[in-house]
């Protein structure tokens, strides 16, 4: 168990509580909406114990990153049939899904905005929620060779075009899950469809 600042050791229990309260007020209301205030009150905990342990929203949000949990992944294995358009295909199906469950999506929405506002929270967005998606979509886009200034191009690409559908609130459809992929596929290996 962490220990506040104060020396104090942390409830378990109130810990994840409060990570859950957080998790589902970004859902709910966004970052703007979120409050120091709110957490405590739906996580049944005081805002002192929140402030004891965190000094800023930004810091909560952060931290709640930092612990993850199935909400705030993206580390969705790529598969790697030897048919690069069928895997990025794939993969980016998968996340569609994903990106259509409402829950998920407006809580990705919330941490984006956090991302925004706070460099703390953008860090660990980056080192826990996107970075291990970003590895894996560049070496499967390598196909196996040294990863490329092309082939870091193709999956941010790739992602921001997945981050994109998030913060308009339209999942990809089929028709163009295929299309991004099939841009990648053929800008990488130059074949046609």
């Amino acid at each position: 168990m962490a220990q506040s600042r104060g020396g104090r050791t942390r409830s378990e229990a109130s810990r994840q509580a409060i990570f859950g309260a957080t998790r589902t007020l970004l859902a709910e209301q966004g970052y703007d909406g979120l409050t120091i205030e709110r957490v405590a009150a739906h996580a049944g905990v005081g805002k002192q114990t929140i402030y004891r342990w965190w000094h800023s929203k930004s810091a909560l949000v952060a931290e709640c990153i930092a612990d993850g949990g199935p909400a705030l992944s993206l580390e969705v294995p790529v598969p790697d049939t030897g048919d690069l358009l069928a895997d990025l295909e794939s993969w980016l199906a998968i996340m569609a899904r994903y990106a259509a469950e409402p829950q998920a999506a407006a809580l990705l929405r919330g941490l984006i905005s956090a991302t925004a506002e706070s460099p703390l929270v953008a860090e660990r967005m980056y080192s826990q929620v996107t970075l291990g998606a970003e590895l894996a979509l560049s070496r499967r886009i390598s196909g196996g060779h040294e990863v490329s200034h092309r082939h870091r191009s193709a999956t941010t690409a790739v992602l921001g075009a997945f981050i994109y559908s998030i913060l308009i609130n339209q999942p990809m459809d089929a028709d163009t899950v295929h299309d991004i992929a099939a841009l990648i596929a053929r800008g990488i290996d130059g074949t046609e469809e």
